[in-house]
């Protein structure tokens, strides 16, 4: 056996060489840019504001509620009252920019698609939850939304799981793995915020025969939270 062969095998092989730590601060890198982009930046905003707006409709506060529905507004609403109704609108403003600066300066991530539809669903829970507290929603329908992305979520982790290599990271970009919701998913949430947004407004801003309307999206919005969980159950598939 030639000595010097081995020698070399074995200096290649070492962690102390240059290249592997290289390929190593590469990697380490890499996981760093799917996290630290600014679409994402915007999604965790969205994320860390959800509690204090579940916190403002428990405590009756459903102006300021309104207006805090979004990160951008929650300052404005803050600031004054007579804003406050006209921010509703903003509600989807954060989950509309991050997607479009995603897409539109490339910082599409495998982090930010599973990120993006989390916060979603964080921000329904909270709103479920402190609109079900104050009466403002039937606890029925908090059960049914709550299940429902109780499963989507769960099936989705479980998927990953079970699809990805043993070898590689749960949100590596290599495994070309990344949360797509369908259409019948964004059709369903779309209908949550505005049925939540709906009841909150409504206890904001009481306006005649709105009543009527939300009970009209109340049952909507319920069949198609079931209509949801039977096609994740029944086709397997993660919406």
């Amino acid at each position: 056996m030639d000595i010097s062969t081995t020698r070399v095998s074995h200096l290649h092989m070492s962690p102390d060489d240059p290249e592997a730590t290289t390929k190593k601060d590469r990697a380490s890198n890499d996981k760093m840019l799917q996290v630290l982009t600014l679409p994402n930046a915007i999604t965790m905003t969205r994320i860390a504001c959800t509690p204090y707006l579940g916190h403002l409709i428990m405590q009756g506060e459903y102006k300021f509620a309104v207006g805090g529905t979004s990160p951008f507004s929650l300052t404005i609403a803050l600031l004054t009252h007579s804003l406050a109704y006209v921010v509703l609108a903003v509600a989807s403003v954060s989950d509309w920019l991050d997607g479009y600066l995603a897409r539109k300066l490339d910082q599409r991530t495998v982090v930010g698609t599973f990120l993006d539809p989390l916060a979603d669903k964080f921000m329904v829970g909270t709103l479920c939850v402190s609109l079900g507290y104050v009466q403002l929603l039937p606890l029925p329908l908090v059960v049914v939304i709550f299940g429902r992305d109780l499963l989507l979520i769960g099936g989705t982790l479980l998927y990953r799981h079970r699809t990805r290599k043993s070898s590689s990271d749960f949100f590596q970009t290599n495994n070309a793995f990344e949360v797509e919701p369908t259409l019948t998913s964004k059709v369903n949430t779309a209908l949550q915020f505005t049925t939540l947004g709906g009841a909150l407004l409504q206890a904001a801003c009481p306006i005649p025969g709105s009543d009527v309307a939300l009970h009209c999206l109340l049952y909507v919005c319920s069949i198609s939270d079931v209509f949801c969980c039977c096609y994740v159950t029944l086709l397997g598939t993660p919406t």
